[in-house]
């Protein structure tokens, strides 16, 4: 099947399923997907938002890039003192809350219980 070019303000844009922009790749939490990407830019960095699948969990990762080609995938949280040297938090920033609407797909917001998501107590 073909699927036609579709005009976009910044030009037409061509499906090519055979080269994606964002493919499943090395890491188990997206083994078997990448879906329902958000892009939006902010001071010349594109940040990708996405779901990644791996048949029990849906993941919400993080890509960015400068070209929108080249994709680098983001795992962890950072922190850095100085903005040169950075050391990666083992932490997830935000954790599944059996029970609420981030049961079983992590989403910014509030959970029932009023506190950030990922919080205890």
């Amino acid at each position: 099947m073909t699927v036609p070019p579709v005009d976009f303000p910044f030009g037409p844009f061509v499906p090519r399923p055979e080269n994606p922009v964002l493919r499943p790749g090395r890491h188990d939490y997206e083994r078997y997907g990448c879906e329902d990407p958000r892009v939006v830019l902010v001071d010349g960095t594109y940040y990708l938002t996405y779901t990644g699948w791996d048949r029990h969990t849906a993941w919400l990762c993080l890509a960015t890039s400068t070209d929108l080609r080249r994709w680098d995938k983001h795992i962890h949280l950072a922190t850095s003192d100085d903005l040169l040297h950075w050391k990666a938090d083992p932490e997830p920033v935000l954790r599944p809350e059996p029970g609420t609407f981030m049961g079983d797909l992590v989403e910014s917001g509030r959970s029932r219980s009023g506190r950030a998501p990922g919080t205890c107590c």
